[in-house]
């Protein structure tokens, strides 16, 4: 899906941004210690966590984010933002906020 609308692209954002800092927490250091119950005395278990998490990470980070993206098709999250968007810029009101793309979330 396409995200054409200002919420929508930085909805999309703080998801890649979410995603991209989640895998760069998670190490495998951190999970051999955490299930070091079952890994030690297993070198080669631990190995292979190191060996195989960085693909996992990827099947998982691209499945969650395949997800995010069918439900935003079928909530039709681009088309409520637009809507959205559309009453807020012709309303009366004054604006009390900006919708435009902080620093911190900007893709790489």
């Amino acid at each position: 899906m396409a995200h054409s609308s200002k919420r929508g692209k930085r909805l999309k954002l703080v998801v890649e941004k979410t995603l991209e800092s989640a895998e760069s927490t998670l190490k495998a250091d951190g999970i051999t210690k955490l299930f070091q119950t079952l890994t030690a005395g297993r070198p080669q278990l631990a190995e292979a966590i190191e060996e195989y998490l960085p693909q996992l990470l990827e099947q998982i980070k691209a499945g969650i984010f395949s997800d995010f993206e069918k439900l935003c098709d079928e909530l039709r999250f681009d088309d409520q933002f637009k809507e959205l968007e559309c009453l807020i810029d012709s309303s009366d009101h004054p604006r009390t906020g900006s919708i435009e793309e902080p620093l911190n979330l900007t893709k790489r």
